[in-house]
């Protein structure tokens, strides 16, 4: 019985950065084995559109298609007294 349809998706902007860049980097390996993407969302937890959007940036960027982006937060709005 297989159960991968009933897996919760993993929101991959609340892991660190270096595990998301490995999630997006076994995307391409599988893309490369000749997966689909819906195979690929299903098998890693991430949604159809995730997967294919790593793929393509891989194609069009190579590996730095598919790194992190550093995300800094707005600056404090506390001035110091």
């Amino acid at each position: 019985m297989c159960y991968k349809h009933n897996m919760k998706k993993i929101d991959t902007r609340t892991l660190k950065q270096e595990v998301q860049e490995q999630i997006r980097y076994q995307a391409v390996r599988l893309r490369k084995a000749g997966k689909k993407y819906k195979e690929i969302g299903e098998l890693l937890g991430v949604s159809y559109s995730s997967a294919c959007e790593w793929c393509k940036a891989y194609e069009r960027e190579g590996i730095k298609g598919i790194k992190a982006l550093v995300v800094e937060g707005a600056p404090s709005l506390v001035v110091a007294a």
